[in-house]
């Protein structure tokens, strides 16, 4: 079970849990800054905070966080070859905080705000300070910033920490980290709900494109008029939008700057037809499927309702990969579209060269 729908059944079902959070990371490690993993008092947990090396003993400092009502600190050398005996070998530290969520007894309400709004898939930050010995927690001071605002950092911090928080999650991929407000060192911990994907077509090769999608646990909304291809059998788990002309897409397909968008008609004047609404629009990705010159030939017949964004328009579509087959290209769409929400140009990671995105920096951090 993934960390959201966890959340989803334990935060309104009234249970209590542990949440831990990778705080720090230097060198190499499987999950950055942000990362979470939801612990039950059995300690049950879902989510992942390492490659599934350290989950198992993470949920057992979470389940003795609750039952002594405080916060804890862990740190792993994933580079030591005695952890748990399993020869990680990755040459980094992760830092791990896990704190108790209870309602009854003292349970933190600006916690279990910022884990609700997780749970309902609603972008949010929760603004942490640390207040501890070496990893000897003293105290968590926190204020969460989403469709509420609660909580308090003290010492004059929660104006700036707000504007810090908001800022961050304006952005496309935001990052999660340390950061220096007001003299301070607090925990920026960002979350934002994945990017949706919107397919124009209802063709064959959208059916691999729609359950890749949504195995990247992206939601997915099918656009066509074809009532024949549109449907639950053919696309399962994907929203079914039967709609044709920009007036209907606009009324049926919400669109904001988290919004991918692929046109796969196979027919050009449905293709003009969904340019015509995504091109304009606040879609961080448009793409159109087909050699260069058919992309040629509708942003011709697309001419002046491409609203001056036709140089945006991705086409041909997908990362150069050699991809074939309908599942393949699948593959190469995704890739760019994660590419583009990354910032990354897309290649081998081995001949990378230009930086990496803030997102996916260490921090260099020294948390003891």
């Amino acid at each position: 079970m993934d960390v959201v729908a966890d959340l989803f059944g334990t935060v309104f079902g009234e249970g209590e849990f542990a949440l831990a959070t990778v705080i720090g990371v230097e060198g190499s490690s499987y999950r950055r800054e942000g990362a979470h993993l939801i612990v039950h008092d059995d300690g049950a947990h879902s989510g992942t905070i390492s490659g599934g090396c350290l989950e198992d003993d993470a949920a057992d400092v979470g389940v003795r966080a609750l039952r002594q009502e405080r916060p804890m600190i862990l740190r792993y050398d994933l580079d030591d070859d005695t952890v748990f005996g399993l020869g990680i070998g990755c040459p980094g530290t992760v830092d791990i905080l896990v704190e108790p969520v209870r309602w009854r007894g003292g349970h933190d309400e600006v916690l279990l705000a910022f884990c609700r709004e997780m749970a309902e898939r609603q972008p949010v930050t929760l603004v942490r300070r640390i207040l501890r010995e070496g990893l000897d927690v003293r105290r968590v001071d926190r204020i969460v910033v989403g469709r509420e605002l609660d909580g308090t950092l003290g010492d004059g911090l929660d104006g700036p920490a707000v504007d810090v928080a908001r800022e961050a999650l304006a952005d496309i991929a935001p990052a999660s980290g340390w950061v220096e407000v007001g003299g301070k060192t607090l925990f920026l911990d960002v979350v934002v709900p994945p990017v949706n994907l919107v397919i124009f077509g209802a063709g064959d090769d959208a059916v691999p494109l729609s359950a890749l999608a949504q195995a990247m646990g992206l939601p997915v909304e099918v656009v066509d008029v074809r009532t024949e291809l549109l449907t639950a059998g053919r696309f399962p788990g994907a929203r079914l939008v039967h709609a044709r002309g920009r007036e209907a897409f606009g009324r049926e397909i919400p669109v904001g700057p988290r919004t991918a968008i692929v046109a796969m008609n196979h027919q050009i004047e449905r293709d003009r037809e969904a340019l015509a609404f995504a091109l304009p629009s606040q879609a961080f990705y448009v793409g159109l499927l087909g050699p260069r010159t058919r992309g040629e030939k509708t942003l011709e017949a697309l001419g002046a309702e491409a609203g001056g964004a036709a140089d945006r328009l991705m086409n041909p579509i997908g990362l150069d990969i050699g991809a074939e087959s309908p599942a393949e290209i699948a593959v190469a769409i995704l890739a760019e579209i994660v590419a583009r929400r990354e910032g990354r140009r897309g290649g081998p990671l081995k001949e990378r060269v230009e930086p990496m995105h803030p997102a996916h920096q260490t921090t260099g951090r020294d948390l003891g």
